[in-house]
């Protein structure tokens, strides 16, 4: 399933390893595996922080999904585990260790967090 994602016009693009934890955290959410899905989020998280840097053309180049892109799709999974996690604090926590614009984002998706 994560391969046919990334297919195109039946032509195999190959996708980094971010782009495949995103496919495949995708996946594991549209499948009903919450928890799983959150664990390929918090490996992408910990990719984001390394790089300690959201501006969308250097993290592009490296593979990495649009921050805001990820958050968007990682939505319905922190809502549906934000009764068993504090996931303001896991925002909070993310939008401290990586720069401005995406500190920035992180902020607005704590106010969507419906708990």
């Amino acid at each position: 399933m994560i391969n046919g994602a990334s297919t195109k016009h039946n032509y195999q693009y190959a996708i980094s390893q971010p782009q495949m934890l995103y496919q495949y955290f995708r996946v594991l959410r549209d499948s009903g595996f919450m928890r799983e899905a959150f664990g390929r989020i918090n490996e992408l998280k910990a990719m984001y922080c390394a790089l300690y840097k959201s501006d969308d053309e250097y993290l592009a180049s490296r593979g990495m999904p649009g921050l805001s892109l990820m958050l968007r799709e990682a939505l319905p999974v922190l809502q549906s585990l934000a009764v068993e996690r504090d996931m303001t604090s896991w925002l909070e926590d993310f939008g401290k260790r990586i720069k401005e614009p995406g500190s920035q984002v992180l902020k607005e998706y704590v106010t969507l967090l419906d708990v």
